[in-house]
């Protein structure tokens, strides 16, 4: 289903080992939003899940290889060891991580909203739209405090620096974050766990030009929940967890259809 006159739209970017979830996003999403929706192929999405994309919105696959990514003997060892400490499954993670910045170049749209497919969407997504009318043509939310002292610990910031959240990105088809993203996404991966850490260190380099999100536009579930969320983020493996044991419950109990 082709996009035309595209202004306002959302992105959505998927591998076969997460396309699982675009149903449950999905009947989340358009329970509130109308928004057209570019899916992004990782490159080795399963037939019957790009159908299933081609009848929602417009498809398009990444080409992208792993070429620019850094191995791990090209890693600063302890910078290495952190890495592993924070996931297990860093070196099987991090081409697809990075794969981000390069989706966002696929946009059709003037204004652009990058959803992960854990984000839970519970309400309107137009005001952030609006967000990304700023100098730099980008908006994100910030992590936690927790979070922050963290990242903080593990000397991922420094002092006064702000961990920011890439589950949710408003940007500008104009945006020059977007092209600087990608550019050191291929120059400097090996200083930089993932496409997040990356996009933080970028933004700490423009603060002011950009807009810091309301926190309701991408909560984190591993915080207290409240009603007026509006994007109830489910990262990690837990909330994956999570997201599967609600689709298995509301198949079972209430008939809903998750299938492709």
């Amino acid at each position: 289903m082709p996009i035309t006159k595209p202004e306002d739209g959302i992105i959505v970017g998927t591998s076969h080992r997460l396309e699982w979830m675009l149903p449950w996003w999905w009947t989340h999403f358009r329970q509130h939003n109308e928004y057209p929706v570019l899916f992004v192929d990782y490159g080795d999405m399963s037939l019957r899940a790009k159908n299933w994309c081609q009848q929602r919105g417009e498809l398009i696959k990444l080409e992208l290889t792993d070429t620019f990514m850094a191995k791990k003997e090209q890693i600063d060892p302890t910078q290495a060891c952190l890495w592993e400490t924070m996931q297990p499954q860093v070196w099987d993670l991090r081409f697809t991580w990075y794969k981000k910045p390069f989706a966002l170049l696929l946009s059709p749209f003037e204004r652009s909203l990058w959803l992960d497919l854990d984000c839970q969407v519970r309400g309107s997504l137009q005001p952030l739209f609006e967000g990304c009318e700023n100098e730099a043509g980008f908006a994100v939310a910030a992590e936690h405090a927790l979070s922050q002292e963290l990242n903080l610990h593990r000397k991922i910031i420094t002092p006064g620096q702000i961990m920011y959240n890439a589950g949710v990105i408003a940007f500008a088809k104009r945006s020059k974050i977007i092209k600087d993203w990608v550019a050191l996404a291929v120059e400097q991966n090996h200083l930089f766990c993932s496409d997040q850490q990356l996009m933080a260190h970028i933004l700490n380099s423009h603060q002011g030009s950009f807009t810091t999100l309301p926190a309701i536009y991408n909560w984190t579930a591993d915080q207290k929940f409240f009603s007026e969320v509006v994007i109830l983020h489910r990262w990690g493996d837990e909330g994956k967890r999570n997201i599967a044991k609600i689709m298995e419950i509301l198949t079972r109990e209430m008939n809903f259809n998750f299938s492709f």
